[in-house]
């Protein structure tokens, strides 16, 4: 029988974040004097080593990295899948918490066009709902974890790459009690069995 382990990373440091690990509100006229996009931060130069330094974790028979279409998610796998050689797949599903109080009407109509629309969910068909609940996040994260149970053996193992919340939320969902505590670090890497 195969492993059917899944590797859920989050993604590398961004850079509309501060030192301290908060939203930079300098960060839209930043973006913009470098021509970058405000609603989808890259990583930082040390957010691609950090991604590099994940794919070192990652074990070398992976088959395919699933990830979220934000850019800062994309980079990550992107390194992961160019050091394991394998596939990368970006899905609408992986997506961040579609949050009613961090973002603005224009950004939900930026992730529809850029993130959504182009990247259908794979896992959670119907995900995200835009704006999204608690409810409704934590539900994706059911429907995500209850779809890569049902694939057979050797769909495994597989990377998935996504955002600080859903590595949380799905880890503790699946070993109850094990993120009493912890949080979600830049580039961190959880291994689970499905």
């Amino acid at each position: 029988m195969n492993n059917r382990e899944v590797y859920l990373v989050r993604h590398g440091e961004r850079m509309d974040f501060n030192e301290k690990k908060e939203w930079d509100s300098e960060w839209p006229k930043r973006a913009a004097s470098l021509g970058l996009e405000q609603e989808d931060a890259p990583l930082t130069e040390r957010g691609h080593a950090q991604a590099r330094k994940t794919a070192e974790l990652i074990s070398k028979n992976v088959k395919n990295v699933y990830t979220s279409p934000f850019l800062r998610c994309v980079q990550t796998a992107e390194a992961i899948s160019k050091s394991l050689d394998c596939e990368l797949t970006r899905s609408a599903d992986l997506t961040e918490w579609m949050n009613p109080e961090w973002f603005r009407q224009e950004a939900y109509d930026f992730f529809e066009k850029k993130h959504l629309t182009p990247f259908p969910p794979i896992f959670a068909p119907g995900h995200p709902k835009i704006p999204e609940s608690w409810t409704g996040a934590m539900e994706r994260i059911d429907t995500l974890l209850d779809s890569l149970k049902s694939q057979n053996d050797d769909f495994f193992p597989v990377c998935v790459v996504t955002h600080g919340w859903l590595v949380h939320h799905a880890v503790k969902t699946v070993n109850p009690g094990s993120m009493d505590g912890k949080i979600v670090d830049y580039a961190d890497c959880y291994r689970i069995s499905v």
